[in-house]
């Protein structure tokens, strides 16, 4: 590797440990949350999540045209 692909890869690499570090607190929010939640509150929106992956995989969700 020449010297400028090795500075791009430390730098990416020290973005993605800065990335970490600043994903920490909402991942523990979340997980929080989770624990907080009823069985059927996690049901509901594991369903929710999974409308809306099935939504983008046909074509796109109706209230998000034009956005792209």
């Amino acid at each position: 590797m020449t010297a400028t692909e090795l500075l791009i890869l430390e730098r990416l690499e020290a973005i993605e440990r800065r990335l970490d570090v600043l994903a920490e607190p909402l991942l523990m929010e979340q997980a929080r949350q989770l624990r907080a939640a009823s069985h059927e509150a996690i049901l509901e929106h594991n369903r929710e999540v999974r409308r809306r992956a099935k939504s983008r995989a046909q074509g796109g969700m109706k209230s998000q045209t034009g956005r792209r």
